[in-house]
């Protein structure tokens, strides 16, 4: 109660003796906890220099309190930032994968099926894929964050992994089958299928050994988006590089004039590695904690319950000492302001 008392009455130009004239403790305490947060945050500048007590930015107060106290309502004790998607709507999901899936995979297929004169069929398969995938996608649970640490092979995790890899299996096969015929789509498919299935089996959520924190937990999130991304453009650029410099892109209706087998190849690898790389990136960051997380910090901001720089804001109020920190959680460093927060907005 001394803590609450002493930031409370932070500002010189405000005494604790008007405390006297409140008729008893229990309104003495719901005085203090109404003023804390407004005060800590209106009295507390951000400094120059690194401090573990002052914020990083100014923020509005009372804006501050409202976005607390939202925070207080949607939370149960623990705020865990890959949770805050369960406040979202599911079509904000379905509608954003569907918008950011096809808008992509447009520009992707119009890039390779241009090469071969077909910019138009390309982008228009590319938008039925992106907006298929995308629709599809957004009906998959999101999971906790995950982390790249390879892992053995456990039956009950088969399906899901095998699931993964059928996307990749479909996607790839399709293209490769469209330019070079069904022969080689089937034995491309199964080759993208593999890949994707792997990236599944080695980015699954998984418990630390490590001390962490909240921004730790979201940095391994999407190392784990990264790491897709570079196994899906090597996969690529292998792929792209066999079909265009042994298989011979220039005789499947290159649109480029190149003699040189070896610059076909090259050119094959390039855009290989962008479809793998962007393709299984995509798949990924829709499906992971941190891209949820981002739609969501998009959509609470939207509507002004949160901050659009959510972590920050979270972070800032564990230095103000509203929120502490428990691992790669923040809680109500006072479970009585939570409760009075919830109650009062």
């Amino acid at each position: 109660m001394l803590y609450l008392a002493r930031s409370a009455y932070a500002d010189p130009g405000t005494t604790p003796a008007e405390l006297l004239d409140l008729p008893d403790a229990r309104r003495v305490e719901e005085h203090l906890l109404d003023a804390f947060a407004v005060q800590v945050f209106a009295y507390r500048p951000p400094s120059p220099l690194a401090s573990t007590t002052r914020p990083s930015r100014r923020w509005d107060p009372a804006k501050a309190e409202r976005w607390l106290a939202a925070l207080a309502r949607m939370t149960e004790g623990d705020i865990a930032w890959w949770r805050l998607y369960r406040t979202v709507p599911k079509a904000v999901f379905i509608g954003t994968g569907m918008l950011i899936g096809g808008s992509a995979c447009t520009l992707l297929g119009w890039l390779m099926f241009g090469l071969f004169g077909r910019p138009v069929f390309g982008a228009l398969l590319g938008l039925a894929v992106g907006l298929t995938g995308g629709l599809a996608l957004g009906f998959v649970p999101t999971e906790a964050p995950r982390r790249f640490v390879p892992r053995v092979l456990r039956r009950s995790e088969l399906t899901r992994d095998l699931g993964f890899g059928l996307i990749g299996a479909v996607v790839g096969g399709l293209v490769v089958g469209i330019l070079y015929g069904g022969g080689f789509g089937i034995a491309i498919g199964l080759v993208f299928g593999v890949a994707f299935g792997v990236v599944r089996r080695f980015t699954e959520p998984t418990e630390p050994r490590e001390a962490v924190t909240p921004a730790s937990v979201m940095r391994s999130d999407r190392f784990a988006v990264l790491y897709a991304a570079g196994l899906g453009g090597l996969v690529g650029a292998l792929v792209g590089a066999f079909m265009g410099g042994v298989v011979g892109a220039a005789t499947r209706g290159l649109g480029i004039r190149i003699d040189n087998p070896v610059l076909v190849g090259l050119l094959g690898a390039a855009v290989g590695a962008l479809l793998g790389a962007f393709g299984l990136a995509l798949i990924v960051q829709s499906t992971s904690a941190s891209g949820r997380s981002t739609t969501t910090r998009a959509w609470l901001a939207l509507r002004g319950v949160t901050p659009l720089r959510l972590m920050t804001f979270l972070d800032d109020a564990r230095r103000l000492g509203v929120l502490r920190q428990v691992g790669p959680y923040y809680q109500f460093r006072h479970a009585l302001l939570r409760d009075r927060l919830a109650r009062r907005h």
